[in-house]
């Protein structure tokens, strides 16, 4: 059977991003299945540029909604009015978790590790 994915780091501060199960959970399951881990490959330095990529997406995206929203006097009056509607709360986080700066390549390595299992069967 081979597995990839995203596995929490143990961190003292909080990770952008929640995503990932517990490495030692993980095993410690995986442990009560008649499997024998064959490979255990991390993959984090090659996954973390994208993430670099994806932030630097959103900041453009980011920019070109602001440029947008403030062309026109009357488009911007707007923009505030929906602003203060119930969704901005919405807006706010998400505009927090993806246009913060911090779901970058260098973050991703520090509180991620993305990596390749390999069992077989025993």
């Amino acid at each position: 059977m081979l597995i990839t994915d995203i596995f929490r780091v143990p961190n003292e501060t909080r990770a952008p991003s929640a995503a990932g199960h517990e490495l030692p959970k993980f095993r410690e399951a995986v442990s009560r299945f008649p499997l024998e881990p064959l490979e255990d490959f991390d993959m984090t330095d090659g996954i973390a540029p994208t993430f670099d990529l994806l932030d630097r997406a959103y900041s453009e995206a980011l920019q070109r909604r602001t440029t947008c929203c403030w062309r026109g006097s009357r488009r911007a009056t707007v923009d505030h009015e929906v602003r203060t509607l119930e969704v901005s709360q919405k807006m706010d986080r998400y505009e927090s978790k993806h246009f913060s700066g911090r779901r970058n390549g260098a973050s991703f390595k520090q509180y991620k590790s993305y990596r390749l299992l390999l069992f077989r069967k025993r």
